[in-house]
C-alpha cells in the first residue's frame, strides 16, 4: 500500500513539473539563417541587386542603411513578378503595384539605422513563375541616395527571439542602439537586459565572437558616440561577448571625495568572457588636461577599484580590463578640478548662482571678490584652485551666513573657486581668468 501511494505522488510531481520543463526546453529558440545575405566590406551607395527567390506569403527583411535625402521618397527594396511589381518600400514611404509612395516615418534614415519588416502577404495562385528580390535603387528611382550596409531576407516571418538574435548581430556589428529591447545572443542567452539595464541604454556597443553569423568583432565604438571604444585584446572564445552601455549623463566633473572630481556619466559592462578587454576614452570629450583614472564603481558609486591608463596618444587615454566581472559599472576620476567656462570680456564680467546666492566678480589683472550669501548659517570651506588644479588658498568659515573673500593672483590662466559644505558636498564652482 505505501508503495502504491508512493507511485501516485511520484506521478503527480512529474505531472506538475512537466509544463515547467518543456517551457524550459521551449525558450531557447534556433537563429535562423536568411536565404539572401549580402554583406558589403563598406556601404554601398544603392546600387541594385537582383535575386531570385522563392517568395512565400510571409516574409521578414532586415536591412542597416542610410538615406543620402531622408525627405524623399527612395526604394529601400521590392519583390518583382515578370507581369508587375508585387511590393515594394522606401525609406520615406512604401508602395504596391496599385498605390502610390505614403508617409512613413517610423525610422531615422539620416545616420545608419536597422530597418525589419515583416509582411505577411497573399500569393496570386494563378502566377507561377518567378519572383525576384531587387534591393535598393532601381530604374525607378535615383540610385545615389541610398548607402546599404547589409540586407538579408527571410523567406518566413520570424518570432521575436529570433528576430532579435539577427538584430543583436547587426546591432553589435555597425554599433547601432537598438530601441529598448533586449540584446539576445545566437546561443539564447540575453546580453544586454531592457528592464535590468535600462538606465544604462545608450550608446551601446560591444565585442564577441559568433559562430552563427560567422562574426568576430575584436573592436566596438557606437555611430552616435564617440567617447568611449571598447576592444578585445585576446582572441575571443566562440560566442562570447562583452557590451558597455552609459547612461547618458553629462561629461562633466563634480566634486568627488578630497581633492577629486568624477565624471557625471557612467558606464556599465556585462560580459561572458574573462579575456583582456581594454578600453579608448576620447580625449577631447572629456575636457581634462589630467589623465583620468578608470574606476569600477559599486551600485552607490563607490570606487572598489581603480586601473591607471596603460598608454596616451594625441586622441586617446587607453586602460586595460582584466578579469572584469560579468557586470561592472566603471566611471573616470581626476585631480583636475577646473570648469571651463568662456573667458571674461571686461572688468565687470560675473558669474552668479541664485540659489546659493554666490558671486565672483574679477578683473584681467588679478583682482577678485567673492560674495557668499546663504539662506541659513552654516559651515563651509573655500579652496582656491590654479590652471593646474593645485589648491593655493584654503579657509574654513563657521557659522556664516554673509561672508566677502578678497584675493588677488599675479600669474596669467583659469582659477577656480569652490565651496564646499562641512560634509564634503560641492556647493557651487566659479572661474576667473588672469591675464
Amino acid at each position: 500500500m505505501y508503495l502504491y501511494i508512493r507511485k501516485i505522488i511520484v506521478f503527480c510531481v512529474v505531472c506538475l513539473c512537466l509544463p515547467f520543463v518543456n517551457a524550459a526546453r521551449s525558450r531557447y529558440v534556433q537563429p535562423q539563417q536568411p536565404d539572401v545575405w549580402l554583406r558589403f566590406d563598406s556601404a554601398i551607395i544603392s546600387p541594385s541587386f537582383v535575386d531570385t527567390i522563392q517568395f512565400q506569403s510571409d516574409y521578414t527583411m532586415m536591412m542597416v542603411c542610410k538615406s543620402l535625402q531622408p525627405d524623399s521618397n527612395q526604394q529601400l527594396y521590392k519583390i518583382k513578378r515578370e507581369d508587375s511589381i508585387f511590393y515594394s518600400i522606401g525609406t520615406h514611404g512604401f508602395s504596391t503595384e496599385r498605390a502610390s509612395f505614403v508617409e512613413f516615418n517610423f525610422y531615422d534614415f539620416s545616420r545608419p539605422c536597422i530597418y525589419t519588416v515583416m509582411q505577411g502577404l497573399g500569393i496570386d495562385t494563378s502566377y507561377h513563375g518567378p519572383y525576384q528580390l531587387i534591393s535598393g535603387a532601381d530604374s525607378m528611382n535615383d540610385s545615389s541616395l541610398i548607402s546599404l550596409y547589409e540586407i538579408a531576407y527571410f523567406p518566413k516571418t520570424l518570432n521575436s527571439r529570433q528576430s532579435l538574435m539577427f538584430q543583436t548581430y547587426l546591432a553589435l556589428k555597425y554599433g547601432i542602439t537598438l530601441d529598448h529591447t533586449n540584446y539576445i545572443s545566437t546561443s539564447g542567452n540575453i546580453l544586454w537586459d531592457a528592464r535590468k539595464d535600462r538606465e544604462f541604454y545608450h550608446h551601446i556597443k560591444g565585442v564577441g565572437s559568433d559562430s552563427v553569423y560567422k562574426w568576430i568583432a575584436l573592436s566596438s565604438s557606437s555611430i552616435e558616440d564617440s567617447v568611449l571604444s571598447l576592444i578585445s585584446l585576446d582572441t575571443l572564445p566562440v560566442n562570447s561577448y562583452a557590451l558597455i552601455g552609459d547612461d547618458n549623463g553629462d561629461l562633466k566633473w563634480y566634486h568627488y571625495q578630497n581633492d577629486t572630481t568624477l565624471l557625471q556619466r557612467t558606464w556599465k559592462m556585462n560580459t561572458n568572457t574573462h579575456e583582456n578587454l581594454q578600453i579608448k576614452l576620447n580625449k577631447i570629450s572629456i575636457n581634462s588636461i589630467d589623465t583620468p583614472v578608470l574606476v569600477i564603481l559599486d551600485n552607490e558609486l563607490i570606487i572598489q577599484q581603480t586601473i591607471i591608463a596603460d598608454s596616451i596618444d594625441d586622441n586617446y587615454f587607453y586602460y586595460t580590463l582584466r578579469n572584469i566581472q560579468e557586470s561592472s559599472l566603471l566611471s573616470f576620476i581626476t585631480t583636475d578640478v577646473r570648469q571651463h567656462y568662456n573667458k571674461p570680456n571686461n572688468i565687470n564680467d560675473y558669474m552668479i548662482d541664485e540659489e546659493q546666492h554666490i558671486s565672483i566678480v574679477s578683473d584681467l589683472h588679478g583682482n577678485y571678490s567673492l560674495d557668499i550669501l546663504l539662506d541659513q548659517e552654516s559651515d563651509i570651506d573655500l579652496i582656491v584652485y590654479d590652471p593646474s588644479g593645485k589648491i593655493i588658498a584654503k579657509q574654513s568659515l563657521t557659522s556664516i551666513k554673509s561672508y566677502q573673500y578678497i584675493g588677488h593672483i599675479s600669474q596669467q590662466g583659469i582659477y577656480i573657486i569652490s565651496v564646499y559644505d562641512k560634509s564634503g558636498n560641492l556647493l557651487k564652482s566659479l572661474d576667473f581668468f588672469v591675464d
